[in-house]
Order: C-alpha cells, then sequence, then structure tokens
C-alpha cells in the first residue's frame, strides 16, 4: 500500500458552505475555501508534529520543516492506497496555492507593523513557508505550473531547483509508509475529535461552520486508522482566549485548533480578495507587502486593517 507521507490521509476538500443561522456572520463562499484550506493544512502540520514524536519519527532539518512538508505532501500526494491521479494532484495543487498565499500575508502584516524577526525560532520565516509550499506546488508537475513561476513571484533560480526537490519528498514518503504504515491492530490508540464550548457568537458561527462542512471529522475518520499510535489522541476545536493558534501538546495528547485561528484565516481571505484583485499576487516582495497594506488600511479585512493600524490582535 503506497502512503504519501505521514499526514496523507488528511486531504479532504469539501465544497460545503455553512449554513446560515440567524445571528450567524456570512462569508463568501470564496473566502471559505481560502479559510478551510488553511485549516487543513494547519491540522496537517500539527498531525505531523503528533506523528513524530508519537511514533519516534526520526528527522533531519528540523521539525518545523518536516511538518510543513507532511502537510503538503498531504495535499498533492492522496490517500493511503488511493493515490491521487495527474487531474486530482493538479486540483489539490491549486488549492494548495492559498495556503502559500496566507503565509506571503502573514509575511507582509508583520512587515507592515514592523516586528522585529526571531531569527532564532525554530520556525522558519512566513515568507520561506511560502517559497517553500510555491516550491512544492511547481515541483509537482513543472510543465503544467510552468506559468507558475511568474504568477506567484517563485524566481526561476528557485524553481529549477524544485524540479528535484519534489520526486526527492516522493522517495521519502514511501520510505515513511513502509516503515510506520499501520496494520490496523486491534489494541492502537485512537484519534478523536472534541468540541470546546463556544463564548460568543463569532465563535459559534466557526464552529457551525466546522460541524457544517465536517471538515475536521472527516480528517479524523480518514487518518486515524492509519496509523498505530501508542495512546489515545485527540483533535479539540478550543477557545484559546484571543490567541490565534494551532499547537500539539504532548503532555495532554491533544491537537489543539483554535477558533480565533479560523477567524483569522476568514478575515485575510478578504485581503487575499483585494491583493488578486489589484493583479499582485505575482508582484515582486515588495510590492506585494505594499498591496497587501493598502488593502488593509482600506478596509480588506477588519482584523486586518487594525493590525495595519499596530493594534494588537
Amino acid at each position: 500500500m503506497r502512503l504519501a507521507f505521514v499526514a496523507c490521509g488528511l486531504v479532504v476538500f469539501g465544497n460545503a458552505v455553512a449554513a446560515e443561522a440567524p445571528g450567524e456572520p456570512r462569508w463568501p463562499e470564496d473566502d471559505i475555501a481560502y479559510a478551510l484550506a488553511n485549516l487543513q493544512f494547519t491540522l496537517a502540520h500539527e498531525l505531523g508534529h503528533m506523528f513524530i514524536e508519537e511514533l519516534d519519527i526520526p528527522v533531519l532539518g528540523g521539525t518545523e520543516y518536516a511538518a510543513d512538508q507532511l502537510a503538503a505532501l498531504a495535499f498533492l500526494e492522496g490517500l493511503p492506497g488511493h493515490p491521487h491521479d495527474m487531474e486530482e494532484r493538479r486540483r489539490y495543487a491549486d488549492t494548495l496555492r492559498a495556503v502559500a498565499a496566507e503565509w506571503r500575508i502573514e509575511w507582509a502584516l508583520a512587515r507592515i507593523r514592523d516586528e522585529e524577526i526571531a531569527y532564532w525560532d525554530e520556525h522558519p520565516l512566513d515568507i520561506q513557508r511560502f517559497y517553500n509550499i510555491a516550491c512544492f506546488i511547481y515541483g509537482s508537475d513543472p510543465r503544467h505550473y510552468d506559468s507558475f513561476v511568474e504568477s506567484v513571484g517563485l524566481p526561476p533560480e528557485r524553481a529549477r531547483a524544485c524540479e528535484t526537490r519534489f520526486p526527492a519528498a516522493q522517495r521519502a514518503s514511501r520510505w515513511v509508509a513502509d516503515t510506520y504504515g499501520s496494520k490496523t491492530p486491534s489494541d492502537a490508540g485512537r484519534l478523536t475529535l472534541m468540541y470546546e464550548p463556544v463564548r460568543d457568537e463569532a465563535r459559534g458561527a466557526v464552529e457551525a461552520l466546522l460541524r457544517d462542512t465536517g471538515v475536521l471529522s472527516e480528517i479524523v475518520d480518514l487518518v486515524g486508522p492509519r496509523f498505530r499510535l501508542p495512546r489515545d489522541v485527540a483533535v479539540v476545536a478550543a477557545n484559546c482566549l484571543g490567541r490565534e493558534e494551532a499547537l500539539w501538546r504532548d503532555d495532554l495528547a491533544e491537537v489543539v485548533i483554535c477558533y480565533e485561528l479560523i477567524l483569522r484565516f476568514l478575515d485575510h481571505a478578504a485581503l487575499h480578495r483585494c491583493v488578486r484583485e489589484n493583479d499582485a499576487a505575482g508582484a515582486d516582495d515588495q510590492a506585494f507587502a505594499e498591496a497587501v497594506a493598502a488593502c488593509a488600511a482600506n478596509g480588506g479585512g477588519e482584523r486586518s486593517a487594525k493590525a495595519a493600524a499596530g493594534e494588537r490582535r
């Protein structure tokens, strides 16, 4: 059975739009698709951390880079035993572009706020994560994505290297599959899903979005049986007291996804639309950052506009 890296069971793209209950905020369908793509990637990344630790998978180059690669390959390669054909890979690669865009927007907003760069941090810089994901997309099908180099600002010299990096990652994924793939034993730990009670209308709308699309439950149901976990692990949609984050908590055996983070993705979706409408998605980094600043200043995402003005999120 072919496994497309540790997190390859995580790719579930739904086209459903959340039901609109009275009093809930409404989001454009494209914004929901953008937010769910980034949610799926984020969950794949955190589950990657969980698998690396729980299955004691050796990692070279740092776990943050490894978890990003696990998530990217999950989008591009498909499910265990059901690898994507070329048409499916291209469809999911197009969706992965929303994830690359989010990292570039995060970088631009930090630049607008003149944040100090934490070079000591184990995470790659946001702008590096943008280029790394863009590299995976291009490397997955260089002929098809020939115009992609220009459309997202991927430099040609980096693009050439991507043509060899993606096949190398595929070979690594097969080794991981052969070594850590589950035979679905009955004594394996279970992967479960929990929703914390929401505290306000905005988080309630996010919870409804997650339940109505089934995005988290489908991921949990797909990936859980495919790995032999040494203990039970829960994916928890949580209230995080304003923190916009996701994390793997080894002490609690929980992968935590904050409702606040999904609200941020929905907010950034408006910035993404504005940047694309102004034909700046393929601009160089300086011009892209200027376009994000202009969009934020003009209300292209209420929370991002506050961030551009220097207010803490």
